[in-house]
Parts: C-alpha cells; sequence; structure tokens
C-alpha cells in the first residue's frame, strides 16, 4: 500500500511543483518586462533629450559660395593654359616666317651672282 500512496502522492507533487515553476516564470516574466519597458523609455529620453550635434550627421554638400571658387579657379587654370599654347603657337609661327624669310635671302643672294648662268639654261 505503501508504493501506491507515494505513486498517488508523486503525481499531486509533481502538479504542484509544475504550478509552482509556472507562477515562478510568469513572476520573472513579468518582472523582465517591465525593466525592458523601463530601460526602453530612458533610452528613447536619453535620445530625445539628446543634442542633434551628437549625432553622426552625414557629410554636406560643399556651400554654393565654394562652388562658384572652385569653378572660377578651374576657369582661371584654363584660360592660363590657353594663353601659355596660344603663344607657344605664335612663337613657332614667328620662328618659321623667321627660318623662311633667312632661307629666302640666302637664295636671292645666292641666285645674285649666279643669275647670267641661270638665264642661260632656261
Amino acid at each position: 500500500m505503501a508504493t501506491n500512496t507515494n505513486a498517488a502522492a508523486d503525481p499531486a507533487a509533481h502538479e504542484q511543483l509544475l504550478k509552482k515553476h509556472e507562477e515562478e516564470l510568469r513572476a520573472l516574466e513579468e518582472k523582465l518586462r517591465a525593466q525592458h519597458s523601463t530601460d526602453l523609455k530612458a533610452a528613447m529620453d536619453s535620445a530625445k533629450e539628446e543634442p542633434l550635434q551628437s549625432r553622426p550627421q552625414p557629410t554636406p554638400a560643399p556651400a554654393p559660395a565654394n562652388q562658384q571658387a572652385a569653378i572660377e579657379a578651374a576657369v582661371a587654370e584654363e584660360i592660363a593654359s590657353a594663353v601659355e599654347c596660344g603663344r607657344m603657337a605664335m612663337e613657332k609661327s614667328a620662328k618659321t616666317k623667321l627660318k623662311d624669310s633667312q632661307l629666302v635671302l640666302q637664295g636671292a643672294t645666292a641666285g645674285q651672282g649666279s643669275g647670267a648662268s641661270d638665264q642661260g639654261h632656261l
């Protein structure tokens, strides 16, 4: 008969133990939910109170004044480059003209001495 009372007592004790554990789990769950709610509320309040400057901001686009200065600098550089290129072309042209005129003068002076003999061949 002792085994029957133990068998009958065991399921009842088991049920009581299950109920006790369920109650403990519920209490822990409620405690965790309350703590989470409190932590979340505190984090949201601190985020609202925190100034916007302390948060990371995206890099702003250059201001129009900076863009205008950069554009003007680029244009000035292009103009200087074009002027230099034009100056070099004019120097080359002047050198070519000078060389041509020197060749013409050399040809004219060389032709004067032998001008009579050249006319005879024609």
